[in-house]
């Protein structure tokens, strides 16, 4: 058996995942030759964007756990089908609102493609032994972004050969291309797994939120008010159900509390926003702004996507997040500015000028966004918190879409553009005030996403050590009696030698239990105490004793007091269980701003593979990790 990727399997994966970029930036060229077709406005063309990303945002989520209980190929399959019947629609329809149902197919079809790849890259990466093939991740995103550069060009040639309607019906080959290389290449095999029910009462309120929300942005008069009321009520109900469903639609559970994260979401949603107002309304206004034809005007929207990619790939490495997201704005409010002082005499270097700033500032901030996520969300809920970034980016196109509808509609369209770009300039400002607002938590997140293995004796300098949940009341009580790798006295050995010398070095020790709410003060006592080594320690006044009532020792004001007081700057972490208590105190430290040691052999799980997950995958994003004789020899 062969030990390395299958390369078959990389054609297939690529067609799949550019559909949605292709389809998302060919028709921001293909909008005005619609609406002359059909004989409609700027309004109605919108819906051919926001129609896209409403299928998107809804059918995503849903294909990707479809494809964890079924496996890829029957998906992929479904998904080229889907993206053929759309190119089909809307080759032959006479009506133009067939054409926004065949975008909502097309949105549908398009979903299967990333997800089906993440699932084959794992696959792979497990068959292999190579736990994270980068060259086939690297080559998925530069495929992405090289169609989202030729996409509006690709479009404006299109049109200028056959119409508007080849835009549309180049999907049929592509659709059948895709549907023979994934009939023939991806696996018939499926390992099944043990996955959770679809939410479908979920999937139910959040399409009709999103859809009435949707009509009232795309129809904003008072006629239409019931809309948005009916997504206040039916947005509440879906709330309600996530918040008490094990296994939600949507995790909504990765908000709470975080609100560092929540303000990285509102950027994100307001980035995304600004940055696809400028494509489709950008497009629209060179051809009946400043008439150009669909070719030139395809031709001036690669300055964007070409000066993106270059950024990403220069500023990709910079940890200075803070500062790419500041000047990210900065750009963002400039270029925004010099649309407000576009005419329809613009020169077309003047025009290439703002089309590059765009590109400048998408290219900083995309990248930005997603690293700052990556550390604030909790590791726990890393896939969760990443699905929501596609969320409210896709909630950012539909406002775009909305907005395009609604000022490129007036009659003359340098004034309806200024005034989109007056509209997005205030949300640029919003931007850059959130991101100040911010700048102590984004100035925290040291280091590019890289491990940190090296411990240096200067750590120990305002260092306190934080031993988690090593109390005979877990284990007396149906806790976790079998730890992996490491046992309960291996554990239990490593912290009392690490305590002590502590102590000797006369540096403090705090020693955190949990306990439940609903005990007694004598079921308390019980259950909080601690493990005979680390008790025999408490009689020296440098140990600490704290009791939390949730899995994150951060969640204890007093805690968080006595280490502000002590002037505690480093925290060495240890205790049980690696993946609950110990990450959920590691994640919320590291949020606010101490560094972290954290002693790989003094600390367990449930299992070894529960283990090693977070010691390999999350810790070391954030932590310097070392052994117990490395802290050791350096006391």
């Amino acid at each position: 058996m062969s030990t390395t990727f299958n390369k078959k399997l990389i054609f297939p994966m690529v067609l799949g995942s550019v559909l949605n970029p292709i389809n998302s930036s060919m028709i921001a060229v293909a909008l005005v030759p619609i609406a002359v077709a059909f004989g409609v406005g700027s309004s109605e063309t919108a819906w051919l964007v926001s129609a896209l990303y409403f299928a998107t945002a809804i059918g995503q989520p849903v294909v990707g756990k479809l494809i964890d209980s079924y496996g890829p190929r029957k998906l992929f399959l479904i998904g080229t089908v889907l993206v053929g019947v759309a190119g089909v629609i809307a080759l032959l329809t006479p009506v133009f609102w067939l054409l926004v149902v065949a975008r909502i197919i097309l949105g549908l079809g398009t979903t299967a493609g990333y997800p089906a790849a993440m699932y084959l890259i794992k696959s792979e990466g497990k068959r292999t032994g190579e736990d994270n093939p980068a060259w086939i991740l690297t080559l998925l995103v530069i495929s992405s972004q090289t169609v989202a550069v030729i996409g509006p060009t690709l479009g404006g040639f299109l049109i200028h050969l056959g119409g508007f309607r080849l835009v549309f019906s180049i999907n049929i080959p592509l659709a059948i291309i895709a549907f023979l290389a994934g009939y023939f290449v991806l696996p018939k095999e499926h390992t099944k797994t043990q996955v959770s029910k679809m939410d479908w009462v979920g999937v139910f309120y959040f399409s009709i939120a999103t859809f009435s929300l949707l009509f009232f942005l795309m129809n904003p008069h008072i006629t239409y008010i019931s809309f948005l009321v009916l997504t206040i009520i039916v947005g509440f109900l879906f709330v309600r159900r996530e918040n008490a469903m094990k296994d939600p639609f949507i995790n909504l559970e990765v908000l709470r509390g975080n609100r560092p994260l929540i303000r990285t979401y509102i950027r994100i949603l307001l980035a995304a926003t600004v940055q696809y107002s400028f494509m489709y309304g950008f497009a629209q206004w060179l051809e009946i702004g400043r008439g150009l034809n669909e070719v030139s005007a395809g031709m001036l929207m690669m300055p964007t996507f070409i000066s993106s990619i270059i950024v990403s790939a220069l500023s990709g490495r910079n940890s200075k997040y803070f500062m790419k997201t500041f000047v990210g704005g900065i750009v963002q409010f400039l270029s925004i500015s010099l649309l407000l002082l576009t005419t329809n005499t613009s020169s077309i270097i003047y025009l290439i000028i703002v089309a590059a700033g765009f590109g400048i500032t998408t290219g900083l901030l995309n990248l930005a966004n997603q690293n700052v996520l990556y550390f604030q969300a909790d590791p726990k809920t890393i896939g969760a918190s990443s699905g929501l970034l596609r969320t409210f980016s896709y909630f950012g196109a539909m406002l775009a879409g909305a907005f395009s509808g609604a000022f490129m509609e007036h009659q003359n369209p340098t004034f309806g553009f200024h005034q989109m770009a007056f509209l997005n300039l205030c949300l640029a400002l919003i931007f850059i005030g959130i991101t100040w607002y911010d700048r102590h938590n984004l100035q925290k997140l040291k280091g590019s996403i890289k491990k940190m293995t090296d411990l240096k004796k200067k750590q120990f300098d305002n260092a306190a050590l934080v031993v988690i949940d090593l109390q005979a009341g877990i284990f007396n009580y149906g806790g976790p009696k079998g730890l992996s790798p490491y046992s309960i006295e291996e554990v239990v050995k490593r912290n009392e030698a690490l305590g002590k010398a502590f102590l000797k070095q006369n540096l403090p020790v705090v020693l955190i239990t949990v306990s439940r709410p609903q005990f007694s003060k004598e079921e308390e006592v019980a259950f909080t105490a601690l493990v005979p080594e680390l008790a025999a320690l408490t009689g020296d006044d440098k140990v600490e004793l704290f009791t939390k009532y949730e899995p994150s020792a951060m969640s204890i004001d007093a805690l968080r007091k006595w280490l502000a007081t002590e002037g505690i700057q480093t925290i060495f972490l240890t205790g049980v269980i690696t993946s609950l208590g110990v990450a959920k105190t590691a994640i919320d430290a590291h949020e606010a701003g101490f560094n972290l040691v954290i002693a790989k052999d003094a600390m367990s799980s449930r299992t070894k593979e529960d283990h090693d997950e977070y010691v390999e995958k999350h810790f070391p994003n954030y932590a310097t990790l070392a052994t117990t004789n490395e802290i050791l020899k350096l006391l």
